[in-house]
């Protein structure tokens, strides 16, 4: 009791962008949670979208009602995987126009789903994560720096600590939210150096512009970082 908390505005990272063609919205079991409120939101817009529900069976479909009471009418899709097999993201995407954007949130299977067939047509994806995913084959954790652009500091950052337990060591203030490289909390500016890029929440784009990582989960390329802190 009497304890000062600090807190910050709240971060958004998978948030519609404003004035689109067309929206593609893919929820898939407890995903369509975000998925709904995207929907109930672009109804109101009058804007140009289309939503598919992937359950495993229709028991699981819980938010059925809410979206009949949207009135989407042919835009609004059910898929029962038990009853219909896996969804072919491929055929859905085909006709999709240049400038729509899909959003999806759900299993990882089915986000990676929703990735490759994407990619294929060069359509962008803004995904909803829950969970952390295996990063596959990378480089092997080396010991590298950390420079602190406010004070001219360095540290070592070891093979198994994170910068972000460096940087609570040494009484760094930095937000941090989840440590696994989902919500982007962390996310802090990059002045020099070659980040290895662990986390989901970023880009393919915005990791490869080498201007920013999570703290919590990246590492380093080269010898010494130097951040804007």
């Amino acid at each position: 009791m009497g304890e000062l908390l600090t807190v910050s505005q709240p971060r958004n990272h998978f948030q519609l962008e404003h004035g689109l063609e067309h929206y593609t919205l893919i929820a898939g079991d407890i995903g369509v949670t975000p998925i709904f409120l995207m929907a109930n939101k672009l109804q109101k817009t009058n804007s140009q979208f289309d939503v598919y529900y992937l359950v495993h069976s229709a028991v699981d479909a819980a938010f059925i009602d809410l979206f009949k009471r949207l009135e989407l009418g042919n835009n609004f899709r059910l898929h029962v995987s038990d009853e219909n097999g896996l969804m072919d993201f491929s055929s859905i995407f085909i006709d999709l126009p240049k400038q729509a954007v899909i959003y999806a949130c759900g299993p990882e299977t089915m986000m990676q789903a929703v990735e490759q067939a994407a990619g294929i047509k060069n359509i962008k994806v803004s995904l909803e994560r829950f969970s952390a995913v295996s990063m596959g084959n990378h480089q092997a954790n080396d010991s590298f720096q950390i420079g602190i652009s406010s004070t001219g500091a360095v540290y070592s950052v070891g093979d198994n600590d994170s910068i972000l337990d460096i940087l609570l060591q040494q009484d760094i203030s930095i937000d941090y939210g989840c440590s696994e490289g989902i919500y982007g909390a962390c996310i802090t500016s990059v002045l020099a150096g070659e980040v290895e890029h662990h986390n989901t929440v970023m880009t393919a784009q915005g990791q490869a512009t080498n201007n920013s990582l999570c703290v919590c989960v990246s590492r380093s390329t080269s010898a010494r970082l130097v951040l804007d802190l």
